[in-house]
């Protein structure tokens, strides 16, 4: 009779459940567990985040290098170009000779702007606007049937949206020898932080007799 009494003791003493103090230990490995969780949660996020702001930067840095590369290595002599309104690089088809020599590029003085003939002859301003790549055609000179005048300028610019974010925070251009342009790019977001890309341009239709053409002003 006493062994069944203390056998039914020791299973109710089994059923009771946790004690205070496990309770107390399981909780606090629990919070130890979900703070070591939100720590790798947190490090993941930021390592995917960051990958993203580089792949959506270089996604937008090429967009815009490739849009420039494009109109810069096609940039012609001269030879070809339309005429133009006196108050860029040349208003003649032969380009304006300064000093005796003849101007087919020029270069802002701090590597901002960049001014040619592209390769269709029309003369073409590249820079940065309002944060974001402009391309400005030159009026060309047109006959009203009562002599010449200027026609209207544009400015080319692609969709804000297509940056995704990020904005132009500089653009510059360098001629490093021969017929060779350098191109420094960088875009920032403020989500992301900057990205920056260089590329080397060479405009194909420049002879070596030609590149003393490329100056700075």
């Amino acid at each position: 009779m006493g062994y069944r009494i203390g056998r039914k003791q020791r299973q109710l003493n089994k059923d009771t459940g946790f004690t205070l103090v496990e309770l107390i230990v399981c909780f606090a490995l629990l919070g130890i567990f979900m703070v070591c969780a939100m720590l790798i949660i947190s490090s993941v996020m930021g390592i995917y985040y960051h990958a993203k702001g580089v792949d959506t930067g270089r996604q937008v840095a090429d967009m815009v290098a490739t849009k420039v590369v494009g109109e810069i290595e096609g940039a012609v002599t001269g030879a070809d170009v339309n005429d133009t309104e006196v108050s860029g690089i040349g208003s003649t088809v032969d380009s304006r000779i300064t000093g005796g020599a003849m101007e087919y590029m020029a270069i802002g003085d701090d590597g901002s702007y960049i001014d040619f003939y592209d390769r269709t002859g029309s003369h073409v301003k590249i820079s940065v606007v309002d944060d974001y790549l402009d391309i400005y055609y030159y009026p060309v000179v047109v006959d009203g049937g009562t002599g010449t005048k200027p026609g209207r300028g544009v400015d080319w610019t692609f969709d804000p949206k297509t940056y995704q974010g990020y904005k132009v925070s500089s653009m510059t251009f360098t001629h490093v020898g021969g017929n060779i342009i350098r191109l420094e790019l960088v875009i920032h977001s403020d989500k992301y932080g900057d990205y920056t890309g260089t590329q080397y341009i060479e405009c194909y239709n420049f002879t070596d007799a030609d590149v003393s053409g490329i100056v700075r002003k």
